[in-house]
């Protein structure tokens, strides 16, 4: 079996500032990233890959409280 790439993590970061969520993260073994006005939180593994299939379950969640489509979100990644 061929493990799937890893996914650049700074990218999908830097999505979540330009949509408006805040890194709260105080050491530990998850990065937590809040929007203001929404109850649930992004939690991302520190130490895991950022795998293709962990990348969808996050931008589902962030397309959940955002209403931006999941396409949408990929595509903003990829932008410079």
């Amino acid at each position: 079996m061929v493990k799937p790439a890893a996914i650049d993590k700074k990218k999908l970061f830097t999505l979540l500032e330009k949509l408006g969520y805040i890194n709260r993260t105080r050491g530990g073994t998850y990065m937590v990233f809040e929007r203001p006005g929404n109850v649930k939180k992004i939690m991302i593994r520190q130490l895991s890959e950022l795998t293709p299939a962990l990348l969808n379950d996050i931008l589902v969640k962030v397309s959940d409280q955002t209403e931006i489509s999941v396409e949408n979100l990929k595509s903003m990644m990829n932008e410079p």
